[in-house]
């Protein structure tokens, strides 16, 4: 089965059939027909059902596949490509795209007709101005409105309509962090406010400004004791392997999470500088560097 990451139920057309279940199903059908005869291993006829019911068991499993690929969060390539442009309204990936991200611009393009600037519609654009955007945040710079209150007290005219400026500056400010897995440059972050400042996409109360999410670098050291030392290469491969997933805007780093990408099979025991989880801010992005330390095992 392949990966589902969206963890939803294995669709019901799926098939899960065993070889020893098909064979059982043909020998059942072959004696209706023929009494008499007996499923010996060695017999031409029982040579001849298991060799149709592998045949059997591979064309199930393409009809599977089959089913598979049409379903976006199974497809890839062309197909997602034919999805998408039949379910989404026509929709094409754009240059260097992974299936992913298309995937995900695709989800997110039922609210590109909003007429409301929500935050998904400046999502989706965003996605949609250049593939090197790998993650998007939109952030309102509406205070709470205790916080403008002192701007108003005890104030004369001329102070109280400054700070009816602000306020009214930060309701309609919209403010969109994006990441890259490059060095995002001053060109793309000006292709994007070119592209989300125009007059069909934001609405005139808005006034939208695209920034890089900071970076919250974190040097995270691994003491690894291992079962068997010999194994070092391969579980190294398989950790950082583990730690190639890229964090979101405001995702948090969660010490179990760490833990477990690095407590893999054949790993005795771990311990890091890493004390507790990690609070990320709306506007940042964790990246982490791993240092891995291996020992031996010393079992009690």
């Amino acid at each position: 089965m392949v990966n589902n990451k969206y963890n939803l139920p294995v669709p019901t057309a799926i098939e899960v059939i065993s070889l020893e279940e098909i064979i059982q199903e043909n020998v059942k059908i072959f004696k209706e027909q023929m009494p008499e005869w007996l499923p010996v291993e060695a017999d031409a006829w029982m040579i001849a059902i298991e060799s149709f019911s592998y045949k059997e068991l591979f064309l199930r499993k393409k009809i599977n596949e089959k089913i598979l690929k049409m379903l976006p969060q199974y497809s890839s390539g062309a197909d997602l490509d034919n999805f998408v442009f039949s379910f989404y309204g026509g929709i094409k990936r754009i240059k260097n795209e992974s299936d992913d991200k298309f995937l995900e611009r695709a989800m997110l393009s039922v609210n590109r007709f909003s007429t409301a600037g929500s935050a998904n519609a400046y999502i989706y654009y965003t996605l949609l101005s250049n593939a090197l955007v790998q993650d998007v945040k939109v952030i309102n710079t509406i205070e709470p409105l205790s916080s403008y209150i002192p701007l108003f007290t005890n104030k004369n005219e001329d102070e109280i309509l400054s700070a009816l400026r602000v306020l009214m500056s930060d309701m309609a400010t919209v403010k969109v962090y994006i990441t890259s897995n490059s060095i995002i440059k001053d060109s793309l972050i000006e292709e994007i406010n070119s592209n989300l400042n125009d007059e069909k996409i934001r609405p005139l109360t808005d006034r939208v400004l695209v920034q890089r999410a900071s970076i919250v670098e974190i040097d995270l050291v691994a003491n690894v004791e291992l079962y068997n030392l010999a194994q070092k290469e391969n579980i190294t491969k398989e950790i950082l392997k583990n730690f190639e997933k890229i964090y979101k805007i405001a995702d948090d780093v969660i010490k179990s999470n760490i833990i477990a990408s690095l407590h893999i099979n054949g790993v005795y025991r771990v311990s890091t500088n890493l004390n507790a989880d990690l609070s990320i801010e709306d506007t940042q992005v964790a990246k982490i560097n791993l240092s891995l330390n291996f020992t031996q095992a010393v079992p009690k």
